[in-house]
């Protein structure tokens, strides 16, 4: 999108909703859709990619829109939303590059003889817009039957009511904000997770560790909680280091240029946090990198790393979102399990792939691996919260 009286409407708007006092709002939501992940955990370990991805779906599906999905049921929208994110960042991101820096091909009519990559683009368009306005008029119905909950949309929408300008442009950008909050929110988070629990399966020194300090904090009798946070350096320096060791946004995309005439390069996210002038044996996962002497925190470091939320102008509004949810997971998660790496038929532990797919986003190539419960007042803790 050009810098342009358009893009600063959409990046106001964007602001307003992930002030920093809003994520106060959302903490409650948060460990409420967690305590159903540690459940479904719990129930089911080795479907634990499909309730990372169910997890991150309700938190944003909550804060955005206002819906409390559980994290037990296939959504039908979240089902074409997922496979819609895997087809682009497998197929059509190169192409997207390839329009990026031959703008000409963009004008090429999709049903020429080798103009694939235009109708593999609007066919990912029109399946977006099917995700954009199936959850709009989702909530829309909510908001006409009196039953919707006061979520991004909600307050975005009264507001502009409120105040008379809500128009048909206004309603479209709130809209549009809000479904790319959604998805690009739970598709950075997913990719997050999944490295440290790739990590955590690889690595049980350092989980030995991040459990030790756990267990030093809470005294192994209830959960860990925002507020302990300041006591627990060991575990933000985890997931310092899982962005640092794979980002979830490897390459920045393409931006236009604030001055017309100039071009703007695409920012090496990976390759900036693997600067071995910074990161010593950049391809080592190693938490430790983010402490110095008596366990204090190296932020100078840290603040290297949050270039994976982006550079300038261009940085994630959710980014303090992002980092919240992240940590309460990866904490409240090693406090009730353990990971480990996945047991072959002769019941030996398998090294898991330690390979990445490519595209805007990137992943771990599907993994296995075998979670064990911890202590157990604490599931037991989980089951009495949930009434079961």
């Amino acid at each position: 999108m050009p810098h342009n009286d358009h893009w600063r409407a959409y990046r106001k708007q964007f602001h307003s909703a992930f002030r920093p006092r809003e994520l106060e709002v959302l903490r409650p939501l948060i460990l409420g859709a967690l305590d159903q992940f540690l459940h479904c955990l719990a129930t089911t370990p080795d479907q634990f990619s499909a309730h990372i991805r169910s997890y991150t779906s309700n938190v944003l599906s909550t804060f955005v829109y206002g819906f409390q999905q559980s994290v037990d049921t296939a959504d039908p929208i979240l089902t074409l939303m997922n496979a819609n994110i895997e087809e682009f960042n497998e197929k059509v991101w190169d192409n997207v590059c390839l329009v990026d820096l031959l703008p000409i091909s963009k004008r090429v009519p999709p049903n020429w003889p080798g103009a694939a990559f235009m109708r593999l683009g609007l066919g990912q368009r029109r399946k977006m817009d099917e995700v954009v306005q199936g959850m709009y008029d989702r909530l829309r119905a909510a908001m006409t039957e009196g039953k919707a909950t006061s979520c991004v949309v909600t307050r975005s929408l009264e507001h502009r009511v409120s105040t008379g300008e809500l128009s048909s442009a206004e309603e479209e950008l709130i809209k549009r904000n809000a479904a790319v909050s959604f998805i690009a929110g739970t598709d950075t988070t997913n990719s997050a997770l999944f490295n440290i629990f790739l990590a955590m399966s690889m690595h049980p020194e350092h989980q030995t560790r991040a459990q030790a300090e756990l267990d030093l904090v809470t005294g192994g009798t209830r959960l860990p909680e925002f507020g302990d946070k300041p006591s627990l350096p060991f575990i933000e320096a985890l997931v310092l280091e899982s962005l640092r060791w794979h980002p979830p946004a490897p390459m920045g995309g393409p931006s236009s240029s604030c001055s017309r005439g100039w071009s703007v390069i695409i920012g090496n996210i990976g390759g900036m946090l693997h600067d071995p002038s910074y990161f010593e044996n950049p391809k080592e996962f190693n938490p430790n990198r983010f402490l110095a002497s008596q366990g204090r925190r190296r932020e100078d470091l840290e603040l290297l790393v949050m270039d994976v939320f982006g550079l300038g102008r261009r940085i994630c509004p959710g980014r303090h979102l992002a980092s919240d949810s992240i940590w309460i997971t990866i904490a409240q998660t090693l406090s009730s399990f353990t990971v480990r790496k996945a047991l072959d038929a002769d019941g030996n532990e398998a090294d898991p792939p330690v390979q990445f797919t490519a595209g805007l986003t990137s992943h771990p190539i599907p993994f296995r691996c075998h979670i064990l419960p911890g202590d157990n007042a604490l599931k037991s803790g989980h089951d009495e919260a949930r009434g079961l």
